[in-house]
């Protein structure tokens, strides 16, 4: 049995495992050539995709030979007419060759650390993060940064120390609020959020670089703010406490006053009355 013998369908599947290896094949290869693989891997992928297309060429040209009933030459047809467990253990290794290089390049990419993995591996902090050199010259700064100098002073970082000193001394547009300068600037942007900023200094022999580093602390700022609210609440209801108490303390002793002043009415009546009564006896004598 071989390829022409095989029923349409599994012709037709044949050809379409046949088409995958071969953009498989391709992706490796473009992958390869970007993160700039070795040699020996780029001709090892262009042969195996090179033998990938020229399989799937000469397939496809003889089935359709054998279809439309046209002469082909025994070179082409050789594959299709070959034993079919030649074929299959042809693409097989084709298979093995195209899934092992595609496994290599993703423990290659993954484990190989060049610039640009670090600069994707930069760009990807949560931080607003940039290094310069004692004159401001930047050395590295993440997108999050560049984003965030943009949203505010409308331009692009250029200058490390302009920044700093933009940020301790709150010279920010209307759009963004500053909420603390000094040592420790906190900036409010439009969208809600909240950056601590700090500045740290580095010396190594006679170079000195700053970094600038600013932290999202929007939900640690929104939880202080209500903790503040709630101290605010707690200050207002110790204070009607306490004034609540205060009227209390004033009515017990007006109560106590006004108990004092009924004994010595009551006292006083009962006197008068004893008085009285007393005067009474007397005139009857």
């Amino acid at each position: 049995m071989n390829f022409l013998s095989l029923p349409l369908f599994f012709q037709t599947l044949l050809l379409i495992i046949l088409l995958f290896l071969l953009l498989l094949n391709l992706l490796d290869l473009i992958l390869g050539i970007k993160r700039k693989i070795r040699i020996p891997f780029i001709l090892l992928n262009g042969l195996t995709l090179a033998i990938s297309f020229f399989v799937l060429l000469f397939l496809k040209v003889s089935l359709r030979c054998q279809i439309d009933n046209i002469p082909v030459s025994l070179f082409v047809e050789f594959l299709a007419i070959c034993p079919l467990w030649i074929l299959l253990l042809l693409l097989f290794l084709l298979l093995f060759a195209s899934l092992s290089g595609f496994l290599f390049l993703r423990v290659y990419t993954k484990s190989k650390l060049t610039p640009n993995s670090f600069k994707e591996s930069f760009d990807s902090l949560d931080s607003l993060i940039c290094f310069c050199q004692d004159n401001g010259l930047p050395c590295l700064v993440n997108k999050k940064m560049n984003d965030f100098h943009i949203e505010v002073f409308q331009s692009r970082l250029l200058n490390g120390n302009d920044l700093w000193e933009n940020l301790a001394k709150g010279k920010i547009n209307g759009e963004v609020i500053s909420l603390n300068q000094g040592y420790n600037p906190i900036i409010k942007l439009k969208t809600g959020e909240i950056y601590s900023f700090k500045r740290f200094l580095y010396k190594k022999e006679e170079k000195t670089i700053f970094e600038i580093i600013g932290n999202d602390v929007t939900s640690y700022y929104s939880l202080l703010e209500e903790i503040k609210e709630k101290n605010d609440s707690l200050r207002r209801l110790n204070k009607r406490l306490f004034e609540y108490g205060e009227k209390i303390n004033q009515l017990i002793i007006e109560k106590e006053i006004l108990e004092a002043k009924r004994k010595v009415h009551d006292d006083l009546g009962k006197l008068l009355l004893v008085t009285k009564k007393r005067i009474g006896e007397a005139k009857f004598r």
